[in-house]
């Protein structure tokens, strides 16, 4: 039996037993979070879900990403046989997909729940960075940024972040990476952080610029603050060890025969730089919900993301939006200021210091990938400024939280309590207000009904109307994508396709679109390809040629810059 210490109160426990008691206490407090982390990610992303269904319909490239990870699932795990972009999202993306595809099996849902899977995680990572400058109400008041942006966006925010592999994986194996080297110490956070960065780069060559340059940069930026050359080494051997470690394991995967990638990236030219500045600036105000961005097609998404919300949604994403950018312009001020004077004296400790100036080196490389990559006016390009405003959103909330700490008069406290209050109420109208409005539309729904209807159960098309139609048919009706070669014959497309697709596969028809033309896909082709068809058939903006004897397709692939 446990011996008992005598005091004036009377017999006490033994030290062993309070150690015990605290430690069972600890374990328990652990767990009670862990559930609670559970259960708001599985809120957040329901609650994701329906909006990502709500705002975007899917395309073929949210469908690839998908089958690239129900061929991870079945035992391919390195896309033997797979033609790939640069930004393949093989050890990013698809692993989630592929994730869910062993739950559930290939089916549209992917091309919601995925999505939102990663941005609740991405929510609830930048909790954990406000939480870490700030707890009790204050948390609850700075933290309400992050969901206000993350978990209820725009609906224009909504189309970049919730359609599928548009570089928010990758932000997020960045922000691991970022949390990872906050302490700057040679320890665990260190490997993390250095496979984190790794794992991002093999999937998408965007974590060189959203993760290891900030990485980099903010090594030697913290060098310079505290004014010695030994502070900042952890940051910078982090993001230059991941790259040459990237390199070496781009180039083992070569030797082990996995998959291919294209060669080519289309990028701004040098006399764009400037205007993509500006560019910058006003689609960041669109992704915050308060100017409109023209996305699209038009067809594939809903109505009020077309219009970015009603003009309620637009007012009320407003002040959000100057608080985001107050808290990124004062972050931005506070460290220019560190490199001119030092930060030896700061207050604030090194980790806090650090980790912001990890956040505003990533919205820095986020902005600099924006302008060197858009090509031209369309604002679809606003992909790769969604990182920006995910690290700038972290920043401001943790700016948030630091102002409110030093908050102790009961006026300004109710004064923010209330405020906090009217506008989440105010979004949460505003979300529910778009959310009731028209929804978006496959158009490819139509087309696959039909193709189901007639038997036709294996095909080949255009890009856009090949892997949507195979995953949102849950693989009822499959159809393998093509191209035309520089002869004009129908081949492979060897980007965006596994090569065992086409392997003795007897294909049964051809599937375009007329709206929307592709890489001359089209009738003149298929007839010059595989002669005189059987039957063709309208179904909308739609054609589908049948021809008399299956149709044979080379797994030797082309494609085109």
């Amino acid at each position: 039996m446990p011996m008992l210490l005598s005091g004036r109160d009377g017999p006490t426990r033994s030290g062993s037993d309070l150690r015990s008691n605290t430690r069972v206490s600890s374990a328990i407090a652990l767990l009670e979070r862990a559930v609670g982390a559970i259960a708001l990610l599985a809120l957040v992303t329901w609650l994701l879900s329906a909006m990502s269904a709500h705002v975007f319909a899917g395309n073929s490239d949210g469908a690839t990403v998908v089958l690239e990870g129900q061929s991870i699932n079945s035992g391919n795990l390195l896309l033997h046989g797979w033609g790939l972009s640069n930004d393949s999202f093989w050890s990013v993306d698809a692993m989630f997909y592929a994730l869910f595809v062993h739950v559930e099996g290939v089916t549209k849902t992917a091309l919601h729940v995925v999505p939102a899977l990663i941005v609740g995680i991405i929510a609830l990572l930048g909790l954990w960075m406000v939480r870490d400058e700030v707890r009790s109400w204050r948390f609850v008041l700075s933290g309400s940024v992050v969901c206000l942006v993350l978990a209820l966006p725009s609906p224009n925010l909504s189309f970049f972040l919730l359609q599928g592999p548009w570089h928010v994986g990758t932000t997020l194996y960045c922000l691991v990476a970022f949390a990872a080297l906050a302490n700057g110490r040679w320890n665990v956070g260190f490997v993390v952080a250095v496979v984190a960065l790794v794992a991002g780069f093999l999937g998408d060559l965007a974590t060189l610029t959203f993760g290891m340059i900030p990485a980099i940069f903010a090594g030697l930026s913290e060098m310079v603050r505290m004014r010695s050359l030994r502070r900042g080494l952890p940051s910078i051997a982090a993001g230059l060890g991941a790259f040459v470690l990237a390199k070496i394991g781009r180039a083992a995967l070569n030797h082990a025969g996995a998959f291919t990638l294209a060669s080519g990236i289309t990028h701004a030219t040098s006399n764009r730089y400037m205007t993509n500045i500006g560019h910058s600036m006003s689609w960041l105000s669109g992704l915050l919900g308060v100017t409109r961005l023209a996305i699209g097609p038009a067809s594939t998404v809903s109505a009020d993301a077309v219009t970015n919300g009603s003009g309620l949604s637009r007012l009320v994403h407003l002040p959000l939006a100057c608080i985001v950018a107050g808290g990124v312009a004062y972050s931005l001020f506070v460290f220019v200021r560190g490199l001119i004077i030092g930060d030896k004296g700061n207050r604030r400790s090194e980790r806090s210091l650090r980790l912001d100036a990890l956040l505003l080196s990533g919205a820095a490389g986020s902005i600099a990938t924006f302008v060197y990559l858009c090509p031209n006016d369309n604002a679809d390009y606003a992909r790769y400024l969604t990182a920006a405003l995910i690290f700038g959103t972290i920043l401001s909330a943790r700016t948030v939280a630091r102002t409110l700490r030093r908050v102790d008069r009961p006026r300004p406290i109710l004064a923010s309590a209330l405020g906090a209050v009217a506008l989440i109420a105010l979004i949460g109208v505003a979300t529910a207000g778009n959310l009731s409005r028209t929804s978006a539309r496959q158009p490819s729904a139509v087309v696959t009904d039909f193709l189901a209807h007639h038997h036709l159960t294996i095909g080949i098309g255009d890009y856009w109307s090949a892997s949507i139609v195979t995953v949102s048919s849950g693989e009822g009706v499959i159809v393998r994508p093509v191209i035309t070669d520089p002869a004009g014959r129908i081949v492979r497309y060897g980007r965006q396709s596994d090569a065992s697709w086409y392997a003795r596969a007897r294909f049964e028809f051809l599937i375009y679109d007329v709206k929307h033309p592709w890489r001359h896909i089209n009738a003149t082709t298929a007839i010059t390809t595989f002669g005189r068809p059987k039957v063709a058939y309208v179904v909308g903006s739609y054609r589908i040629i049948v021809w008399p004897k299956p149709l044979l397709v080379s797994t030797v692939g082309f494609t085109r810059g």
